[in-house]
């Protein structure tokens, strides 16, 4: 796998943590950093105690005032609402596949994707123009772990760079008043750091996600770490309604 290929693979691989249709959160501006979020749910009309599956997405972007060269990515971390309900129970694991950097999806896992997703990204050598690339995401499921289950990422690259890379990623529950589950990811340096995440979609299906729907909203919050020491974080809410329970023949 060449240098540039390599870049371009880690740039997708970081927008899997997202673990997950759109509701628009706040634009953070920092200094010149801006950081963009958004989730959405699909349906979204729920019960209001037991839980219906759904499918999640979650988008984001990152970008400068001035349009510098963004900050690298360091770490990425989803928290997600206490009235979302995750679990790859009966979905088929994917033990690991065969990875053909020709090919965007593992051969021998295609039973076990949950997800797919989008990744934009810039490098910028010394001296060098901005260069733009962007690839493909499919995630598949990892299986179960202690407090929760592990996901993985094949992040796929067409011409004129093609290749792969594959990227583990944890979801984890937890006890945080409003939120239930973590999606984390540590973000490793692009090309020496000087490649950077532009933009990132994921959205996962409903073998693994179910909510309800109790007081009226759903709530998502995205908090990332850049290699400068900046930290952003940005909180969207997602309006539901209550199904109406159909009556009893």
């Amino acid at each position: 796998m060449g240098r540039g290929t390599a870049i371009i693979g880690v740039a997708i691989a970081l927008a899997a943590g997202a673990a997950a249709a759109g509701a628009s959160g706040p634009i953070v501006i920092g200094e010149t950093l801006q950081v963009g979020f958004s989730f959405g749910v699909s349906p979204s009309k729920l019960p209001r105690t037991k839980p219906r599956p759904v499918r999640v997405s979650v988008s984001g972007h990152y970008g400068t005032d001035d349009g510098s060269h963004v900050p690298a990515l360091r770490e990425m971390q989803l928290e997600l609402d206490r009235h979302f309900f995750l679990d790859a129970k009966g979905v088929p694991v994917c033990g690991g596949g065969t990875r053909d950097v020709r090919g965007p999806v593992l051969e021998g896992c295609e039973d076990a994707v949950v997800g797919r997703g989008t990744v934009e990204a810039e490098v910028a050598y010394p001296e060098q123009p901005l260069t733009a690339v962007a690839g493909t995401l499919t995630v598949y499921n990892r299986g179960r772990k202690p407090g929760g289950f592990d996901l993985g990422g094949w992040a796929y690259f067409p011409a004129p760079v093609t290749g792969g890379l594959s990227i583990p990623i944890q979801v984890r529950r937890i006890a945080a008043g409003r939120y239930r589950w973590r999606v984390r990811l540590e973000a490793p340096k692009l090309a020496g750091g000087y490649g950077s995440i532009t933009s990132f979609s994921a959205r996962i299906r409903k073998q693994i996600v179910s909510a309800t729907c109790p007081d009226g909203k759903l709530q998502v919050s995205a908090a990332s770490t850049f290699a400068d020491g900046a930290e952003r974080t940005s909180t969207a809410v997602r309006p539901c309604a209550v199904a109406e329970a159909h009556p009893r023949q």
